[in-house]
């Protein structure tokens, strides 16, 4: 089941970072880019299916004592790029799975922070950058603006993340490229 893992891994990380790389202002134009685009939500759709039958096969999270250190990422990785409705039906799943050390618990944080975002609540582990288009009234362009997703308790954030095994948020924002403000 490990080596299976590994390759749906593979599968979900193929066009990831080269789709990422693309400029705002590029990718909604370009071919190449909807190819890919099309392509890797194929690929996550099978990969789902898969991760989904391998949870139910094993009777819950496919974890560190089942498939190793790194293959149990990877139902973390499947569920976390597919719809907030599958997100938020396994998050119960992942959070036990971090709490029985079957998973890294910052995992365990970057899902739990991206279904509230999706729900549209605060986060509360500040793991959630957001990207919007904006226009500049002042250059007469529009711009790309990231940003940290609204955090909850921003006067705790640096405890929880260093319990979940984060790095404070503000080393985080720098390593992002974000302003900190």
């Amino acid at each position: 089941m490990a080596k299976e893992l590994d390759s749906i891994m593979l599968e979900d990380q193929k066009f990831r970072l080269e789709l990422s790389s693309f400029s705002f202002q590029n990718s909604k134009d370009s071919i190449k880019w909807k190819v890919m685009l099309n392509t890797q939500n194929k690929i996550d759709s099978l990969n789902l299916l898969r991760i989904v039958e391998i949870i139910k096969e094993v009777g819950g999270y496919p974890g560190k004592t089942l498939v190793g250190d790194s293959a149990s990422k990877v139902a973390f990785f499947v569920l976390q790029h597919s719809t907030p409705e599958i997100q938020k039906k396994h998050l119960d799943l992942i959070l036990k799975a971090a709490e029985n050390f079957e998973l890294n618990k910052s995992y365990a944080a970057m899902y739990h922070d991206r279904v509230l975002m999706h729900g549209g609540h605060p986060q509360i582990y500040g793991t959630q950058i957001r990207r919007e288009t904006v226009f500049d009234s002042i250059t007469g362009s529009w711009i790309e603006r990231r940003y940290i997703w609204p955090v909850q308790d921003t006067t705790i954030i640096d405890s929880l993340r260093l319990w979940n095994g984060l790095k404070p948020l503000e080393a985080y924002m720098y390593e992002m490229g974000l302003d900190i403000e």
